[in-house]
């Protein structure tokens, strides 16, 4: 509880499941997703992470699909170059209240089970006072 700090645990958890360390845990306010850490907003209908949460179900896009909610913009606002995202829901006691985008993850396999023990992980690590 007083070794690594929540996001840099986050960030070593997402690198060895997607082989991705740059992430954003994406909280729905009741019309928006903020992008945690950050303080940049999106409206939940125009981007990735709010169809995951909207849909309740993981969400893989490409820079090039046109039919998806990739936000080129956004991520140039998060200052990050994201080519794939890969979103699935946030839960906080059990709870849908986001998702969670993964940003250029090489590994988008997983089961539904490895993707709720990642997004619990995160829960835990980013809601337990004594954690943070």
């Amino acid at each position: 509880t007083k070794g690594a700090k929540a996001w840099d645990t986050i960030k070593a958890a997402s690198n060895l499941f997607f082989q991705s360390n740059s992430l954003f845990v994406c909280l729905f306010d009741g019309r928006y997703m903020k992008y945690t850490p950050t303080e940049i907003k999106s409206k939940f209908e125009d981007c990735c992470a709010g169809t995951a949460y909207n849909y309740r179900e993981t969400v893989l896009t490409h820079a090039d699909d046109e039919n998806s909610k990739f936000n080129p913009a956004l991520h140039s606002q998060l200052n990050v170059k994201c080519e794939v995202s890969l979103c699935f829901p946030y839960r906080v006691n059990g709870r849908v209240t986001g998702s969670i985008e993964i940003i250029n993850p090489k590994i988008t396999d997983h089961s539904t089970e490895e993707i709720k023990l990642f997004s619990n992980l995160c829960s835990i690590l980013l809601n337990t006072p004594s954690l943070k």
